[in-house]
Parts: C-alpha cells; structure tokens; sequence
C-alpha cells in the first residue's frame, strides 16, 4: 500500500472520530484536540485514546518510513477500536444538585401594609375584625381560603385581654409543617402576670401556650399556613412596663420539613385607648384639667366621650317648671344615653378604637374607660345591650377596665331631695329652679316634644338613692341586682370634703355666689331645707352626716366596698357656684393626687385587688 492511499485511509478513519485531517497537524505541533467536531457525533473517552496511533500512523506516512511502521501504528488502532467498543458504557456524570427555587415572598398587595418580610418565610400578622369574625360572633372563622385573603394587615394588637391576630405564613409547599415560638423580650414581670408575652394558638383555636405547629395548605395564595396570637391581658409586668408606650414579643416561624428556613417576625403590644367620660349636667371640656392623664404620651388615644350635645325639647316634666326648657342630653338618665341607637358614649368609644388603629397600625377591641360622676353609671348601663358585646368584640364587650370617681353606684340622697315633692316643707322648688334656669333641670320624667311624645328617665331621677343600697332609683335597682354577663373590672375613686372645702359657706346669710343669690334674692327667703343647709357645717345633713364629696356620699362612691378615698375634694365645678371652694376631683394632679392614681390603675393588673366586679 502506497504512502498516498495509506495516508487517505488514515485521513478518512480520523474524520470519522470527528477529527478532520488539518487539525491533526495542529495536533503534531501541541495544539488542543476538539471532542467531537462540528458535524460529527461525540465520541467516548475511550474511543479518543486510540487516536494516540492514529497520529503514529501518521507520523510514518509523513516521515517516509516503511509499510513496517504503518501497519504496526495501524494493527494498534484497529485493535484500540475494538477494546473502545466492547468496554461497559461510561457511568452517568455526577448529579448536579439543582438550584433550590426562591421561596415564597409576600404577595405584592402586602407590601408596605405593615408586613414583616423575613429571611425566609413571609409572616403577616392581620387584625381580624370584622372580616375574619366567625359567624357566631364569638372567635376567628377557620375556613383556610378566608384565612389567606381576607383581613387587614397590622405590626401589633392591644393588651386588652380580648383582641387577637391572625398569623398569615406564605409556606414554600403545601403540607410543609412549621413550628412557631414566642420568644419573650426579656422583661421582668413583677406584677405576675399569668401570661406576660401572650399565647399562640391554632386558627380558630383557643389559647394554648408559646409553641405551636401548623401546616401549610393549598390557597388561591398558594400554600399558606395560619395561626393565631392572643396577646396577654394587660399591658405593663410593672417595673419598666410602667413608664412605656409599647413593648414586643417576637415570633420565630422555623420549618421542620425545608433546612435552614426559618423567620423571626416582631409584634408590638400596645395600650389600649383610653376614654374618658363625664357626668350628669356634664361636657367634654370638664377633662380639661385632668392632667397630666389627658396628654400622657404613654397611652396612644387619650379621648373625651361627650353625651351632653343631644339636644332634647321637653314637651312636660315632672317635676314641671315654668318656663320652657330644652334639656342636654347628659341631664337625662342611663337609658337614653346607653342606648346603642344614640348613645353618644358608644359611638365615642368606637370612634376612639377606629382612631387607635389607624394611629397604631394594631388590632384593638376593648378601651379602658375612665368615668366620673353619672357617666360611670351610663357606662355600666351600656354593658346591658347587645350592640355593646357584639362581633366586635368577640362579644365579650367593648370595655377592658372601668375607673369611677365620685359615681353614686348607690344612688345620692342630694337627687332624692332635689326632687322631693311631699311632705311639702321638705320640698326644694326653688333651688330646683335656679339650678334649670343655670342649665342643669333636675328630671324625675320628661315627655319629649316629637311626634311620638316619647318619655324618658331624667338623670337626677335615676341617682335617687340614699347612699347605703336603699330606696334606690329603678335604674339604680336593675343595675344593682341584674347580672349582664359581661361586667368590666372596676376600680372606684372617691372624693371626700373636709371643713376647708365650706369655708364659703359661713352663714346661709353670708355665703358667696349663687348661694347668697338663692336665698335673699331668687327664693326671697323660702327658707327651703337645702338652703339651709347652704351654711358651714350644716351641708353633711344632706347625706345624714356622713362622709361626701358635697354630692355622693363615700359608701355610694365606693359602693359599700373598698376603694380609694382622697379627702378636701368637692364633687365637681359646678358645686363652687354654690360657695364650696375647691379643688374638685376633676382638677390636675398637683391639686388633687387623682389623675396619678388613675394612671397606676392603668398600669395595674386587671384581676388585682384594686378592681371587682360590681355585681358579685
């Protein structure tokens, strides 16, 4: 075989393996050999090392050395071949480990909503009133589409022993089990409270401790898993709690099925609102002077309830009067203005919880209500009708802690005797009057001037009662005796006068204001018995000489239990007109020592020996 066909031959067999003649000379110089050129199916690993004699063969022809060193470079290919092609197939490359996909991220809407994005999980904490309410009104709804989709989205919720959130895990695949844990910030907790940092629970669920494991299911949102937090029932472990606005609790969210995924969210708790509310003849501005309670930065929502603004014209009232009158609506009794169809009180106090979650970005159900006088009575009135224990609130009732200072819970002998009518040398006409005609009319009943001719309780006439439980109002009997299931912890406040508070009140001859003006000019001398007793040292008669704020006496405001007394106040402002020097108990702290000790109330525990139920 000639060097020329021995030299095609070899050319042919190399262009078979994919390697065309030229870059074989580019390989005799040291270039790279290509695998598998354009063109040509890839060759084995095996199959390539047999171009090693190929090359050789090569080197003979372009060498000129004999057929000797061709068929020997030859013989060795063909038998390379055959080994190539009977070896077992290499083994499969190595397994490339893929590239784990991006795990969930919160849907776009819940961005910049109060969200907390974390590493690995997107956690969501929702506020579920309304729209996760269950149908009884009572818990959380557990169906899982609602769950994922439904409710707003906050940072916090209230310590107000009744709100909760709904805790939204955007999971990486259905059936993932995740495990949550409570993680506390740390504080101490020297008020013991029972649980300090809150409780988890299953959606729908009831409260069940600081763990808990859930697993993801299939939603429109993809796979999601819920859980719920119950915050504890009141905001501040004492200590450091006492002096802060918000504390937190974080939550870990780690997965028991993917490595290394695992979130740590923060949720604030705040403090609930706080609403303060009048009394009888009463306005918003009588807070005024409340401080530093009323502009303490501590609480979120510090408002002013207003039940006075209604308007009421008075067709006939007993007592009657001779002039016409149209009454306020804080000179009329519990009823009217617990009414969940015009209460004032009510609509203030949801007014103030849409304000505090807006302002704090927190789910909120309950308030913490400080009252005086007759606004302390209305406020438990309002615990009786069913708009105020409603889907709101889980139907526990929108009241979280309720304080009371100078409240008749027993009734005031004062009401009893301004609207005495017999025998008839006890009777006050007069004074009675005067007080009208100063815009506080003194009701027992008024027939309002509408159509309907309706009939209404006056507020005087609810607060008969003589201070001790006896010869009570019917208002007064019904809320003294009828349980409502839904009764607030109540704190009570009492103001008592000493001597220094009558000092105006030398003589009924030499007494200052409207006093003086009562009887030597108004009443021309009438004589009445409250006029008489409109004279230093004569005015505790009203109350049979007990203790009194010059309205309600002590056993009422504390209602015949314990409570904390703070002596030299009078009841109200109004109470000056008639020679009563102040302070009253509605005056700041520097006077009266009132409004710092509503705010440790605030602070205390709502199961403390400073609150009890009224009713039991």
């Amino acid at each position: 075989m000639d060097n020329t066909r021995k030299a095609q031959e070899l050319a042919g067999r190399c262009s078979y393996l994919g390697l065309p003649v030229g870059l074989l000379f580019a390989l005799l110089m040291g270039f790279p050999f290509p695998v598998g050129a354009q063109g040509n199916p890839p060759i084995s690993s095996a199959l390539q090392m047999c171009i090693v004699y190929e090359v050789e063969g090569l080197g003979c022809a372009l060498s000129g050395q004999g057929p000797a060193c061709w068929d020997r470079a030859l013989a060795q290919y063909d038998a390379c071949v055959i080994r190539a092609q009977t070896l077992p197939p290499a083994p499969p490359p190595p397994a490339v480990t893929p590239t784990p996909r991006p795990l969930n991220r919160c849907p776009p809407q819940f961005y910049g909503e109060g969200s907390r994005i974390a590493t690995n999980f997107c956690v969501v904490l929702i506020d579920p009133v309304p729209d996760l309410v269950n149908q009884a009104g009572t818990g959380v709804v557990t169906d899982k589409e609602r769950l994922a989709t439904a409710g707003i989205s906050v940072s916090g919720v209230a310590a107000d022993g009744a709100a909760r959130l709904v805790i939204r895990i955007y999971a990486n695949f259905e059936g993932e089990r995740l495990k949550l844990l409570l993680q506390p910030d740390g504080g101490k907790n020297p008020n013991s409270l029972p649980e300090p940092d809150g409780v988890l629970a299953t959606a729908g669920g009831t409260p069940s401790g600081y763990q808990l494991q859930v697993t993801a299911v299939n939603t429109s949102k993809g796979p999601v898993a819920s859980a719920m937090y119950f915050p504890p029932k009141d905001f501040s472990r004492g200590g450091d709690d006492d002096n802060a606005g918000s504390r937190s609790v974080s939550l870990q969210v780690t997965s028991l099925d993917t490595p290394s995924s695992s979130s740590n969210v923060n949720m604030t708790i705040v403090r609930p609102p706080v609403i303060l509310v009048h009394g009888l003849w009463g306005h918003r501005e009588d807070w005024n002077n409340f401080t530093p309670l009323n502009s303490d930065a501590r609480f979120p929502i510090v408002a002013k309830a207003d039940y006075s603004s209604l308007l009421v014209p008075v067709a006939n009232s007993d007592p009657s009067y001779d002039f016409p009158i149209i009454a306020e609506s804080s000179a009329l009794g519990f009823a009217l203005n617990a009414s969940p169809n015009v209460s004032l009180v009510l609509s203030d106090i949801d007014k103030a919880a849409k304000v505090f979650r807006k302002k704090t970005n927190a789910a909120g159900v309950q308030v913490d209500v400080v009252a005086h006088s007759m606004g302390g009575l209305v406020t438990r009135t309002l615990e009786y009708h069913p708009a105020y224990a409603d889907r709101s609130s889980f139907s526990v009732g929108e009241i979280h802690k309720l304080i009371t200072i100078g409240t008749p819970h027993l009734g005031s002998p004062l009401a009893t005797k301004l609207l005495q009518a017999d025998p008839p040398e006890a009777t006050n006409p007069c004074i009675r009057k005067v007080l009208a005609q100063k815009d506080s009319p003194a009701f027992r009943t008024v027939t309002l001037d509408d159509p309907g001719g309706s009939t209404l309780n006056g507020g005087v006439g609810d607060l008969q009662g003589d201070g001790t439980g006896a010869n009570l109002s019917q208002a007064l009997t019904f809320i003294k005796n009828t349980p409502n299931g839904h009764e607030a912890p109540t704190a009570l406040i009492s103001g008592t006068m000493t001597e220094k508070n009558t000092t105006g009140l030398t003589s009924y001859w030499k007494r200052q204001g409207v006093g003086l003006f009562l009887n030597d000019y108004a009443c021309r001398g009438s004589n009445e018995p409250l006029i008489r007793a409109l004279a230093a040292g004569n005015w505790s008669s009203v109350f049979g000489g007990a203790a009194s704020d010059a309205v309600v006496p002590y056993t009422s405001q504390v209602n015949s239990g314990l409570g904390r007394s703070f002596p030299g106040l009078i009841h109200s402002a109004g109470m000056k007109k008639l020679g009563f020097a102040g302070p009253t108990e509605l005056d700041s702290d520097a006077q009266t020592g009132i409004p710092s000790y509503v705010i440790q109330l605030l602070n205390a525990p709502s199961n403390s020996d400073a609150f009890r139920l009224l009713s039991h």
